[in-house]
């Protein structure tokens, strides 16, 4: 905290005054940091209405394990220590932004045709995200270093993500 506060320039009462501890500095640093890397994972996706439903989460979410592993040292210790005691309400806005675009984007699908009507986009949001969850735990395990060409982490996606949205699919279409 006192190398963190001097970088700021700032004193170390001010510091703690507005994290209220290490882990809720944590916090603030991993919400700010998950929300722009879902920011730019999913910047441009509305260009991309005409890409199949599938191909649009699995490039989305697959630019955001990009993003994370490609820091595989700070997004174990996010993953190890963030969402708990003070300032947990940083990302849970982050998460909650995430799910929040991919039902946005499962939604945009419904109404396209491509997903049945009766689908809950935010439950399938959920779901999708519990898979990616898993997979940047694959990922981080698999991998002590950054080296993730995007090929390989889309490739790692879709499987799971195309047997998610297999059931949700519109009569007639299959997984691309």
């Amino acid at each position: 905290m006192d190398e963190v506060a001097a970088f700021a320039g700032v004193s170390k009462g001010a510091l703690y005054f507005h994290t209220g501890s290490k882990v809720g500095l944590l916090n603030q640093v991993f919400g700010a940091d998950f929300t722009a890397w879902i920011d730019e994972a999913f910047a441009g996706d509305r260009r991309r209405r005409a890409v199949a439903i599938e191909d649009r989460v699995v490039r989305a979410y697959g630019r955001l394990l990009e993003l994370m592993c490609n820091q595989p040292e700070l997004t174990r210790i996010y993953m190890a220590a963030a969402g708990a005691g003070e300032g947990r309400e940083h990302p849970a806005r982050a998460m909650n932004h995430l799910l929040s675009l991919t039902a946005s984007m499962l939604d945009d699908a419904k109404a396209r045709g491509e997903l049945v009507d009766a689908v809950d986009s935010r439950q399938l949001a959920y779901n999708l995200w519990a898979l990616y969850y898993v997979e940047q735990h694959r990922w981080l395990l698999d991998h002590p270093v950054p080296a993730a060409s995007r090929a390989d982490i889309e490739r790692r996606l879709r499987a799971p993500f195309n047997v998610q949205l297999a059931g949700y699919l519109t009569p007639g279409r299959g997984p691309a």
